[in-house]
């Protein structure tokens, strides 16, 4: 006769899943149109982002353009908010 036996690990519980993260949304415009738009070293889009979703807290918003100063600043997203921020312009680059 064969005997089957269950290995221990299928007996124990599984761990209980981590909760699911708070997240928010962000939408942002900039000019040029073709300003590159990152949070936290991602890019999310040029020119506009549009109810992007990220994990709330404060991240690291980055823009820029060939040609402009780049605007590397802090933003906080709410949970179960949408973050708009206002019209971003970045400067045209000083000829050094």
């Amino acid at each position: 006769s064969v005997v089957v036996s269950r290995p221990a690990a299928a007996l124990a519980e599984d761990p209980k899943p981590e909760p699911p993260k708070p997240v928010g949304r962000l939408r942002v415009r900039a000019f040029p149109a073709d300003a590159e738009i990152r949070v936290d070293g991602r890019v999310l889009g040029q020119g506009v982002v549009f109810d992007s979703v990220l994990r709330a807290g404060v991240r690291r918003l980055r823009v820029s353009a060939p040609g402009y100063q780049t605007l590397d600043t802090l933003v906080t997203i709410l949970a179960d908010e949408i973050t708009s921020l206002a019209r971003i312009t970045l400067p045209v680059q000083e000829p050094h």
